[in-house]
């Protein structure tokens, strides 16, 4: 666990350095945040780790007395839409449809503790805006993010969601990594898609 300061950035640089390398979950509280949560968002992509941080949403929702969950997917219409020969917002529906999916599948393996959970599909080219605009909108009070372990060095060149919400939320974040789990510079490397 960690505070931030509103404007400081050296806190700042000293929360996204906390994340990069530590082997564990980490919580960022920015200053003056409300220590009441009735509600937490969870961004996934319905990945591993996105598992990791609902489960943890749903342990801090129960723990808050049943706070509720909202479960925001963002989505995007891929370039090359017009060959399938549908229409941008016929393509956007069947993105959407396939999120609902895949939403689906992702939470009946989940233990959510009795805690409501409500998916928001968001269609958005700028996810970090999209994430913000719903914790305005939704007043969100905790933020569950999957992070993946990486060193700083990988960090630099994968870049990351969560370590740009750090910087610019002013709710608090719980960046959620499997314990002990980490990925080197290398390893990092080999994972990029280019």
């Amino acid at each position: 666990m960690i505070g931030r300061k509103g404007a400081g950035k050296s806190t700042r640089n000293l929360s996204e350095r906390l994340v990069r390398k530590a082997p564990c979950s980490v919580l960022i509280v920015p200053e003056e945040s409300d220590y009441e949560i009735s509600r937490i968002l969870v961004a996934t992509d319905f990945s591993e780790h996105s598992v990791n941080a609902m489960d943890v949403a749903a342990a801090f929702a129960s723990a808050a007395g049943n706070a509720e969950i909202v479960c925001l997917h963002i989505y995007q219409v891929p370039i090359g839409y017009y060959e399938t020969g549908k229409s941008y917002h016929e393509f956007a529906d069947i993105m959407k449809k396939n999120a609902e999916k895949e939403y689906a599948h992702f939470i009946q393996n989940i233990d959510t503790k009795g805690v409501t959970i409500r998916p928001i599909y968001k269609q958005s080219k700028k996810p970090v805006e999209a994430i913000k605009e719903v914790v305005k909108d939704e007043k969100i009070d905790l933020m569950s993010l999957g992070s993946r372990g990486r060193s700083a060095s990988a960090a630099v060149l994968l870049g990351s969601i969560t370590e740009h919400l750090i910087c610019q939320c002013e709710v608090p974040i719980v960046a959620v990594k499997k314990k002990g789990d980490g990925m080197h510079f290398i390893e990092a490397l080999l994972h990029l898609n280019i």
